[in-house]
C-alpha cells in the first residue's frame, strides 16, 4: 500500500507532528510539502542535508545516527540463521536464504528510499518521521506495519538468543558454565 501512495497522491500538505518542538515553537510552517514524483524534488534531495534530529532534543544528524536506523532495519535477516538448526540441509539454505533476503531488503529499502527522494520535501523528510503515514492511501497501515514489524523483530531475538544459547551448551563453549541448562 505505501508503494502505491507514491504512484496514486497528489501534491499535498502533510504536517508537522506536535513532538516536534523544534519547528512547532520557532516557525509559521508546520506542514512539509509532498510533491507527488517529481524530478526537481529528487534533484534537490540527491545530496545530504543534515539537520537537528527533534526525537533526541536537537542533536545534530550524522552519518552514523543514520547508518545506525538502516542497520537496526536489516539486522532481522539474522533471525532464519539462528533458527539454522531446523533445516534439512543449512549448508546450502543459509548462504541461499540469507543472500535472498539481504537482496530483497536492498531492492525494497532503494526503491522506498528513491520514490520518498522523488516524492518528500528535505523539510518534510527532517521534521516527520512518520511522513509515510501522512501520504499513504491508507494510513492504518503503516501503523500496523510499524507494529508487526516490532513484534516480529522482539520475537525473533528472543526465539534466536534461546537456540544460540543451547547451542553454546551443546557444544561446551564455555564448559561447565552453562551446565545449568538442559540440554536437547
Amino acid at each position: 500500500i505505501s508503494f502505491v501512495s507514491f504512484f496514486v497522491q497528489g501534491p499535498m500538505q502533510v504536517p508537522i507532528p506536535d513532538a516536534n518542538t523544534l519547528v512547532q515553537n520557532n516557525t509559521l510552517n508546520v506542514s512539509g510539502l509532498f510533491t507527488g514524483l517529481n524530478y526537481t524534488t529528487m534533484k534537490v534531495n540527491l545530496y545530504s542535508h543534515y539537520g537537528q534530529d527533534y526525537t533526541a532534543m536537537g542533536e545534530e544528524v550524522t552519518f552514523a545516527s543514520v547508518f545506525a536506523v538502516l542497520f537496526s532495519g536489516v539486522t532481522g535477516i539474522m533471525a532464519g540463521a539462528n533458527m539454522s538448526g531446523e533445516l534439512k540441509n543449512p549448508g546450502k539454505s543459509i548462504p541461499n536464504g540469507t543472500l535472498s533476503a539481504v537482496l530483497f531488503t536492498l531492492i525494497v529499502y532503494l526503491c522506498l528510499s528513491i520514490l520518498t527522494a522523488a516524492s518528500c520535501d528535505v523539510f518534510l523528510l527532517q521534521n516527520n518521521y512518520l511522513y509515510m503515514a501522512g501520504i499513504s492511501v491508507f494510513p492504518t497501515s503503516v501503523a500496523v506495519g510499524l507494529i508487526t514489524a516490532t513484534w516480529s523483530a522482539a520475537l525473533s531475538n528472543v526465539i534466536g538468543a534461546s537456540r544460540v544459547l543451547e547451542a553454546l551448551t551443546k557444544d561446551r563453549i564455555f564448559g561447565s558454565v552453562l551446565d545449568f541448562i538442559p540440554r536437547g
